[in-house]
């Protein structure tokens, strides 16, 4: 990569850390251009030359804040797959990971699928860090019902993320019965 490519990647991830920060403290509806450009120290022009519209602004921020929480989530599988633990014990660090060392990111993507229910054109983003989601799950935790897992798992993180207290370790105990009980249901 040269050298205006890598300034170009550097400046559109300081954009897109501004723009989450600023949603993460006062909401989706306050991620503007000049509010990013502020944010980051960064001029206007520049925010409205990689991000024209406030919807291309906003589509970018969630699909970053996915390939962040993806990321995440694919080190967490990965880093279980060397302790060769079991399907439950891994989504369960996943979960705990999540809660405890990105609550940010998590609470996010959270809203990232609420606002697709109202925003058409967030459905394809949602859409797409889904199935990314799936199709890690499905891998680490062996089960064809990666989707409803996924699924639940998102619903144990909002509600986790709602407790005033062991937030992360409740997520992680919930998680691992829940996978236990998709891989290994009772007859």
């Amino acid at each position: 990569m040269d050298g205006r490519k890598e300034r170009g990647a550097l400046r559109r991830n300081a954009l897109m850390s501004a723009a989450t920060d600023l949603a993460a403290q006062k909401g989706v509806s306050a991620v503007t251009h000049r509010a990013v450009a502020l944010s980051s120290s960064v001029s206007l022009a520049s925010v409205t030359y990689h991000y024209p519209t406030i919807a291309a602004l906003r589509d970018a921020m969630f699909e970053w804040i996915g390939d962040q929480v993806i990321s995440v989530m694919e080190n967490a599988v990965r880093h279980g797959d060397e302790e060769h633990r079991s399907p439950e014990g891994t989504a369960g660090a996943l979960a705990y990971e999540l809660c405890q060392n990105h609550r940010e990111l998590v609470l996010m993507l959270l809203q990232l699928l609420i606002a697709a229910q109202s925003d058409p054109q967030l459905r394809p983003v949602s859409e797409r860090l889904n199935n990314r989601a799936e199709a890690i799950v499905e891998a680490a935790v062996g089960t064809a019902s990666a989707p409803a897992v996924v699924a639940a798992m998102q619903g144990v993180m909002l509600r986790a993320l709602s407790r005033e207290d062991g937030q992360a370790e409740w997520a992680r105990e919930t998680v691992h019965t829940l996978i236990r009980r998709y891989t290994h249901p009772e007859p």
